[in-house]
């Protein structure tokens, strides 16, 4: 599916333009809804070409792409509602997709699980990095 009929999918449902630099907050839910439907739908394009259909940067589509997994995670009935039905409007269009609504918000759980786990693993690695240098400091002055 093209990033142009998905921005104007996006673009139909909320009655703004995405491409608008405008930080209010209508506009950026559009933005984060829109960059992740590019993900599921946009033929396998990279954050780069994503980012540019409407004049952001890579950094940004990423991170509205983390905050819209951080919205799903805590259940926020409205990015939810506006989420799903978009998906299913761009479904409508594209019979190429390559799972369902249910699935795909599985995997953002699962992913949001894994972050959790993964930052949880560093803070402990981290931890133990600290007592290792502590226990060779005090290794290295009981040898000297």
């Amino acid at each position: 599916m093209k990033l142009t009929q998905i921005q104007t999918i996006v673009e139909s449902y909320f009655k703004l333009k995405i491409d608008k630099t405008d930080r209010r907050a209508h506009y950026v839910h559009a933005r984060m809804i829109y960059f992740n439907l590019c993900k599921v739908f946009g033929d396998e394009m990279g954050l780069v070409e994503i980012g540019r259909s409407i004049g952001k940067d890579h950094s940004t589509v990423c991170y509205m792409y983390t905050r819209l997994l951080n919205f799903l995670q805590i259940k926020d009935q409205q990015t939810l509602q506006d989420y799903t039905r978009l998906y299913n409007l761009c479904k409508k269009f594209n019979k190429n997709v390559r799972y369902d609504i249910r699935d795909h918000i599985k995997t953002i759980n699962r992913m949001v699980f894994l972050e959790g786990t993964n930052k949880t693993l560093r803070d402990a690695n981290i931890k133990l990095m600290k007592e290792n240098d502590i226990i060779n400091l005090k290794l290295k002055l009981a040898t000297n």
